[in-house]
């Protein structure tokens, strides 16, 4: 494709003002690459997610000693390697904390 066409669509997507910056630019990739364009790989398995105190006592619905009380009763790991002054627990752990509550099994 000509410099001058993708140019050209550049100018005219611009014009919309519905479209964001980001979708802009995601359809200029698209446009000068072509659908069959190989998606960029992701460069191995990312870190788990690590989800702070409060935000896991709000999803659980308890307060924070609570949650503290109930990760420290059931083992979990609440801080991580390489990580100062976080402290939590991993979005699986949360996940199914919050299924075994759900079915009656944890606390």
């Amino acid at each position: 494709m000509l410099k001058s066409t993708v140019e050209a669509l550049r100018a005219v997507l611009r014009t919309d003002e519905t479209i964001t910056a980001r979708d802009r630019a995601r359809l200029l990739t698209l446009i000068r690459q072509g659908p069959d364009a190989a998606k960029p790989e992701s460069s191995g398995p990312s870190a788990p997610r690590l989800v702070r105190r409060g935000e896991g006592a709000a999803r659980l619905g308890v307060s924070l000693r609570t949650f503290d009380k109930i990760t420290r009763e059931l083992g979990l790991k609440r801080k991580w390697p390489g990580r100062v002054r976080s402290l939590g627990i991993t979005e699986g752990d949360l996940n199914n904390l919050i299924t075994g509550r759900q079915e009656g099994r944890a606390p």
